[in-house]
């Protein structure tokens, strides 16, 4: 097993001729990309400011000024994987492949190649090996 994930592509066969390619596994960084996309952190500049000034910058205050939004990452998880495919839009012109045509994916397909990236991306128990020598 290699220490560098290179990008390789399966083609995922659909019905009516269509395909999906996907990447065959994620990268450390696509993992990361994948969390960082999951949980963002809002904080308003200008209560923390204000805070900051007064000396009230106090854990609860911050907790009032930030605003936290997770999300399964679905979206993002196919947008990372999905290289490419062959639909096409309104006009018979190649559809490109990014985040908002992936919204646009039919639930079906969307769980289709979702179960098909969690089986090339099994997850992994944490800890591992490393020789000093």
């Amino acid at each position: 097993m290699g220490h560098i994930i290179f990008e390789e592509i399966d083609r995922l066969d659909l019905k009516d001729g269509d395909w999906i390619d996907i990447k065959r596994q994620m990268s450390y960084g696509d993992k990361d990309d994948l969390s960082r996309a999951m949980m963002r952190i809002q904080v308003n500049a200008a209560k923390l400011r204000a805070a900051s000034s007064n000396g009230a910058l106090t854990e609860d205050a911050l907790a009032e000024m930030s605003d936290v939004e997770v999300s399964t990452g679905k979206l993002e998880l196919l947008a990372i994987n999905i290289k490419s495919w062959s639909f096409k839009d309104q006009k018979q012109e190649p559809l490109p492949v990014n985040r908002q045509t992936v919204r646009m994916l039919d639930e079906d397909t969307a769980n289709l190649v979702l179960a098909e990236i969690a089986r090339r991306n099994p997850k992994k128990k944490v800890g591992g090996s490393i020789s000093t020598s």
